[in-house]
Formats: structure tokens, sequence, C-alpha cells
């Protein structure tokens, strides 16, 4: 309890430091399993390689602290996670998948910066096609980390 007698407040640091951990331990995994799916796997150095596991992994967590942040500002209730999780859950998914979208399109078609070798299975959206992988990775870990961390939360 806080000063004022309050759970709710430890609730939701508690939520948020499980999540954030979990989403680092996830994302992390997930971009050591992925790394393949890109040309950089056959054409870098492994320190590279290692470099951009690092770096995308704390991009995944920046990414992530963004989404839940925009997501509880627009439609947590007070009592949150306790009431209205879901709708956060829902929103915090769609912003993370939303933002992959745009970052791979971006990454992939403008600046170039990465490329998929023939291993990335693609979605085609228009004339474009993205990585089903890092879609994937956006809808499946963030579900996972948030269902994780609501689940040790004591019910009121």
């Amino acid at each position: 309890m806080d000063g004022d007698g309050n759970d709710n407040d430890l609730n939701w640091l508690g939520f948020l430091r499980r999540y954030i951990i979990l989403i680092a331990l996830f994302n992390s995994l997930w971009e050591i399993l992925q790394m393949p799916l890109y040309t950089l796997w056959n054409n870098d150095s492994w320190l590279t390689i290692i470099y951009s596991i690092i770096h995308c992994t704390f991009g995944d967590i920046l990414i992530a602290l963004t989404a839940i942040s925009l997501s509880l500002l627009l439609l947590a209730k007070a009592n949150w996670p306790h009431q209205n999780f879901q709708i956060v859950a829902i929103l915090t998914v769609l912003i993370g998948i939303s933002y992959t979208l745009y970052s791979e399109w971006l990454n992939i078609y403008i600046h170039k910066s990465w490329a998929y070798n023939d291993l990335m299975p693609l979605l085609s959206l228009g004339p474009w096609q993205i990585g089903l992988s890092p879609l994937l990775q956006w809808l499946i870990l963030p579900s996972i980390a948030l269902w994780q961390s609501k689940k040790v939360i004591p019910c009121k």
C-alpha cells in the first residue's frame, strides 16, 4: 500500500515492471530467432549481428513502453488493470503492430536500412511486402506479456 492506504498504485507499478521485464526477455529471444530472416545474417560479422540484436531489443522495449503508455493515457480507468484491461491491451497491441508496419516500410523501402532474405515470409500490402515475422512479434509478444503480467495481480 502507498501512504494513502491505496494499493492500486502498487498494482500499476508492479504490472508495468513485470510487463517491461517480459517484453525485454521475449523480444531479445525473438530478435535472436528471427535474425536469420534478414540479409545481415549472411552478409555481416558476428559483432554486427550481436549489435543489431541488442539495438533492436532496446528499440522493441521503447516501442512497447510507448504503446502501453499511450493506451493507458487514452483508455485506462483509475483502477486499471482491474478494470478496462482488455481495451488497453488491444490498443497496446494495435499501436505496436501499426508502428511495426510503418517502421518496416520505412526501413526496407525508404532508408534501405535492412533487407529480408528469401527465408522471410512476406505479407503483401499493395505494392509493398512486409515481413510476417515482425508483425507476428508485435501481435504475439505484447499479448502474452500483458496476459502474464495481469495473471499475478490478485482480483479484488
